[in-house]
């Protein structure tokens, strides 16, 4: 399936958005990953030595590829669909606090970005969590990444999304502080295209204009442009963090802006303006939407409980640090 002439943007919406619904959805997409998961999952159930890398590494694949197939079936409209982001999500959510629990003997760790692709997931979980409103496990993981993104690690390799990393920090800390910083933090160079949402989420008519030239951007970015104003294709961007796996057609960082925003302040954030990037169906979960148990999280909890001991303790949140980050011991060898 070639690409589409998605340039300019605005003129391009659905068909720059149906493009990804229709290749997400095709046989040579789902097949290949069901097949991986399933393998990965087989390794993982069948390692008895409660092996600490694989454990991490393993639940975060497994739960970002069922992510991401759980979006493709919300966006088909399939039943299943939020019922199988769940199921991702609660073995994503306990493979993060193996990685925490990590992080936290060794503090180091914090300033060193994962080996695979693990951050970026825990990334995309702490949006769905947090936008979902499954509070206590989205506040544990927001302290945990307010550490990544404090001791510097988050950035190593994204020297070209600041404007990404600085949303999400400011996000992050909100949600952290209980409180929404003042507009006169907002830097409108760091924060690029996402500088418009802050600054007009008090403003209901600004903010829904905002939106539209957010999704405009967030479009662009899924199809390797820079921003909906660029005139060519950036290769670098083909594991740009915004639209990573389960961000692709699932725009968590708006969910996850809205609940932060409607939390901290006590004030509506209303995400309808036209656009059909904002009529995705991953945008508007059913309530009461809970984390279950199952045969894969109940084996990450017994590896939790292997390699920590008594100080497995998923759901304690860990003290925010690194007003000066620390530094990474040479002795500890790199993750593979």
């Amino acid at each position: 399936m070639g690409r589409p002439k998605v340039l300019p943007i605005r003129d391009n919406r659905q068909r720059a958005l149906d493009y990804w619904i229709r290749f997400r959805q095709s046989e040579k997409v789902i097949q290949p990953n069901t097949s991986f998961v399933s393998k990965v999952v087989a390794e993982l159930m069948a390692d008895d030595s409660h092996d600490e890398i694989r454990a991490i590494t393993g639940a975060a694949i497994v739960a970002g590829y069922r992510l991401t197939l759980a979006v493709d079936r919300i966006s088909a409209g399939h039943a299943s669909g939020w019922r199988d982001a769940m199921e991702a999500i609660a073995i994503g959510y306990l493979g993060s606090e193996l990685m925490k629990h990590r992080r936290e003997r060794t503090l180091g760790w914090y300033c060193r970005r994962s080996a695979g692709p693990d951050d970026f997931f825990y990334v995309a979980f702490h949006g769905v969590l947090a936008g979902l409103r499954l509070w206590p496990q989205a506040d544990c993981l927001c302290q945990h990444l307010m550490n990544l993104w404090l001791g510097r690690g988050i950035d190593e390799g994204l020297i070209d999304q600041d404007d990404y990393l600085s949303f999400y920090w400011f996000v992050l800390r909100a949600q952290f502080k209980g409180e929404w910083p003042g507009i006169e933090e907002f830097d409108a160079g760091e924060l690029g295209e996402f500088y418009p949402l802050f600054a007009t989420v008090h403003q209901p008519e600004a903010f829904r204009d905002a939106l539209v030239e957010y999704c405009d951007f967030r479009l662009a970015r899924m199809h390797e442009y820079s921003s909906q104003h660029a005139k060519r294709r950036n290769d670098s961007l083909l594991s740009d963090a915004l639209t990573y796996g389960p961000l692709l057609l699932l725009p968590a960082e708006l969910l996850a802006f809205k609940a932060i925003y409607e939390r901290v302040t006590e004030k509506p954030c209303d995400l309808h303006a036209e656009h059909p990037l904002l009529n995705l169906a991953s945008l508007n979960p059913p309530a009461g939407l809970s984390l279950p148990e199952n045969e894969l999280t109940a084996r990450l909890q017994a590896t939790g409980r292997a390699i920590f001991g008594s100080a497995w303790q998923p759901g304690q949140l860990v003290e925010v640090r690194f007003d000066n980050p620390p530094v990474l011991p040479e002795e500890v060898p790199q993750q593979t």
